[in-house]
C-alpha cells in the first residue's frame, strides 16, 4: 500500500485497502490471520494515513471507519496493560505483543509476546498521521467526535513517545563498542533484533542520537539486515535517509539491486543470501523496496515536521555534465511536485525548474543538488536574483514556505 501511495498508483492502493479492510480486518480491529505482529498494526494506521494525505479520499476512510477505530481500541488496551508494571520498570508503557507474525507458529508461542520497542514506536507513527486525518475528516464533515477523537489519539502519541523513550534510555547497553540497542525493553536479549530494529526505524519517531545507535550496529556488526537486502531493509532504508546518511543509503540501495534483485526479470527474493541457489524464495515485499526507496530518495516528506525534500540522496553522477534529473507529479501530503535539474558542471553550473503546490501556506522545501566530485555550491539564483539561503556544505537551496508554483533556479559551483 505504502509504495502504492507514494507512487501515486491510488487506484491500485484504494484496491487493496478495501479488499483487505473488507475481508481480513474483523469489526474489533483484530486480523483474520495466523498471527497478529503488533507494530504493524501501527503502521497499518500510518499507511491509511498516507493514502488519505495523498488522495483525499475521506470515503474510504469512513467505510472503514468502525474497523480503523477497532485497531485504535486495541492500541488503548494494550497500553493500559502495560502500564500494570512499576513506573520505574523500563518496560513501563510500552507495549507487549509479538514482533513476527510467523510467532505464532513457534513451539510457546506466548512467550514471545514481549515489550517490543517496535511495537511502541509504529503505535506512536499510527496514532499521530491517522489521528490527524480524523482531526481533518471530523472537521470536513463537521464530525465533533471524530476530530475529538484524532486529537485524543496524537494526545496519546505523546505520551507513548515518552514512554518509549525512557524506556530505551533504560535499555541501551553502552558498555559495549558499538552501543546496542536491544529489542526488548528492559531486557538483553537480541532475538529478532532486525526487524524490530527495522521497524523501530520505520517509525520515523527515533532520535538522531538513536538511530545512529542501530544503524552503527548493524553496520559494524555484520548484520543481516544491511548486507542481505531483505525487505526489512525499506524501514531500515528510511530512517537513514531520514537522519540524511546519504552515503550509507546509497551503499545499501546499489549493493540491493546489485544482489538481491535478478538480472533481465528484475525479481528480488526475501533474503539475498550470498549462495543464492539455496535460499532464495520470491516476496512481493522485496519486490517492492527499490521502488519506495527510489520515491524517498527522490521526493522525502520529513515524518515529524512540514518539511519537504527534493533530490534528498540522488547519486551525484546523475548531474555529470550535460544529464539531468526529472520527476513530474509525485505525490506528498502537501501536493503533487516535480522538478527538473540540467547540469552543466564542466562551466560550474547547475539549472532546475521546481513545481510546487499552490497555496500561500506549505512546507519548507530543501532541494539538494548533489554534483560529481567534492564541489560545493558557490551562489545560488531564485527566479533571477541573488539567494542567500542555502547551505554549501550540504549543497542545499532552501527554500520558504510561502512558495508556491513555479521556481527558476541557478546554481554555481
Amino acid at each position: 500500500m505504502v509504495t502504492f501511495s507514494e507512487w501515486g498508483l491510488l487506484d491500485i492502493a484504494k484496491g487493496y485497502i478495501d479488499f483487505y479492510f473488507t475481508n481480513y480486518v474483523r469489526d474489533d480491529g483484530s486480523i483474520d490471520s495466523r498471527g497478529p505482529e503488533t507494530g504493524q498494526y501501527g503502521l497499518m494506521l500510518a499507511a491509511l494515513a498516507k493514502y488519505y494525505n495523498h488522495s483525499k479520499d475521506a470515503q474510504l476512510i469512513l467505510k472503514h471507519r468502525q474497523k480503523i477505530q477497532g485497531i485504535v481500541n486495541l492500541f488503548y488496551s494494550l497500553r493500559e496493560e502495560s502500564k500494570k508494571v512499576p513506573p520505574e520498570d523500563p518496560s513501563y508503557g510500552i507495549i507487549r505483543g509479538w514482533s513476527e507474525h510467523d510467532s505464532s507458529l513457534r513451539e510457546n508461542p506466548y512467550g514471545l509476546i514481549q515489550p517490543f520497542f517496535s511495537n511502541s514506536a509504529d503505535a506512536c507513527r499510527g496514532f499521530v498521521d491517522m489521528g490527524q486525518v480524523f482531526q481533518e475528516i471530523g472537521r470536513m464533515i463537521a464530525n465533533k467526535a471524530l476530530a475529538a477523537e484524532g486529537a485524543r489519539m496524537v494526545r496519546e502519541a505523546g505520551e507513548m513517545k515518552q514512554d518509549l523513550f525512557t524506556g530505551i534510555r533504560k535499555t541501551m547497553r553502552t558498555n559495549v563498542t558499538p552501543p546496542y540497542l536491544p529489542p526488548v525493553a528492559g531486557d538483553k536479549m537480541s532475538m529478532w533484533r532486525e526487524r524490530v530494529h527495522s521497524e523501530m526505524m520505520q517509525s520515523g519517531v527515533l532520535t538522531r542520537d538513536m538511530a545512529a545507535a542501530i544503524t552503527r550496529f548493524h553496520a559494524e556488526g555484520g548484520s543481516r539486515l544491511v548486507s542481505r537486502g531483505s525487505f526489512l531493509y525499506s524501514g531500515y532504508g528510511y530512517g537513514v535517509l531520514q537522519h540524511d546518511w546519504v552515503r550509507e543509503f546509497l551503499l545499501s540501495y546499489y549493493s540491493i539491486m546489485a544482489h538481491g534483485y535478478s538480472r533481465g526479470t528484475w525479481t528480488s527474493v526475501e533474503s539475498a543470501a550470498l549462495d543464492m541457489s539455496t535460499y532464495a524464495p520470491y516476496c512481493t515485499p522485496s519486490q517492492l523496496l527499490i521502488p519506495v526507496l527510489t520515491k524517498w530518495m527522490l521526493v522525502f516528506e520529513d515524518p515529524n515536521e512540514p518539511v519537504l525534500w527534493l533530490a534528498k540522496a540522488t547519486p551525484g553522477q546523475w548531474l555529470e555534465n550535460g544529464k539531468r534529473i526529472s520527476i513530474s507529479g509525485a505525490p506528498t501530503r502537501f501536493g503533487t511536485v516535480g522538478y527538473e535539474f540540467r547540469s552543466e558542471i564542466g562551466k560550474g553550473k547547475v539549472f532546475g525548474t521546481v513545481s510546487l503546490p499552490p497555496g500561500p501556506s506549505g512546507p519548507t522545501v530543501n532541494i539538494r543538488i548533489r554534483v560529481p566530485g567534492d564541489r560545493k555550491m558557490r551562489s545560488v539564483t531564485v527566479n533571477g536574483k541573488p539567494w542567500k539561503d542555502f547551505d554549501p556544505a550540504g549543497n542545499i537551496v532552501i527554500l520558504p514556505p510561502a512558495t508556491s508554483g513555479r521556481v527558476i533556479l541557478e546554481v554555481s559551483y
